[in-house]
Formats: structure tokens, C-alpha cells, sequence
């Protein structure tokens, strides 16, 4: 058995990265969004992000499809998916299936 030595990455708050496209806003905490590369070092490849989105936004994102994924939703609501989705609100967890990548929407 091959054993790798733990290893952390101090991050403050401000030193992640940010990335606005249109009315959008995403913290890339691990992984790449909206051109923008996290700095934070993963041996195996993970993607977190944190999205924001104003009223009336669309955003696609991109995800490899050998990643299992989902999203969870911590403040507010919006359509996942097909734009005549129903509205997903706070506190719920969807799990995306291989190769879905990630259509997001706000409604106004």
C-alpha cells in the first residue's frame, strides 16, 4: 500500500478566488469556474464552488463525466436544468448524473 503524507493548504476567506460573469458571481474554492483557477491544490480532482446569482441570471457549468457531482442549495431558490424546471429552494441536495454538468437559472 502506497501512503501519501497529509498535507494542508491555508486559505483565507479573501484569498479565494472570484470569478463575475453578467449577473453572476462564483467563489472557486477548489476546481475552475468562468476561466478562473482555484489555487488550492487537490490530489484527487474536485470542484467546489459557490455560486451566486441575481434575478433573471443563467449560467452553464461545465463538469467532467467521470466526476460524481450535486448541488446543494444554501440561501434562496432556482431552476436546475431545464429552464421550466420547478424552482429548487434552500436546504435541498440534488445529485446530478454522469455527464449532466450544470445548467443554473435565477428567476426574476
Amino acid at each position: 500500500m502506497v501512503r501519501t503524507k497529509p498535507a494542508y493548504q491555508e486559505m483565507l476567506s479573501n484569498d479565494i478566488a472570484e470569478a463575475s460573469k453578467d449577473e453572476i458571481k462564483v467563489r472557486v474554492i477548489a476546481g475552475e469556474a468562468l476561466g478562473f483557477k482555484s489555487p488550492i491544490y487537490t490530489r484527487t480532482p474536485t470542484m467546489f464552488l459557490d455560486f451566486t446569482l441575481k434575478p433573471g441570471s443563467h449560467s452553464q457549468q461545465p463538469i467532467p463525466i467521470s466526476y460524481n457531482s450535486f448541488v446543494y442549495i444554501l440561501e434562496g431558490e432556482g431552476v436546475f436544468g431545464k429552464l421550466k424546471s420547478t424552482p429548487v429552494t434552500s436546504h435541498n441536495l440534488l445529485l446530478l448524473g454522469s455527464g449532466d454538468g450544470l445548467e443554473l437559472s435565477k428567476d426574476v
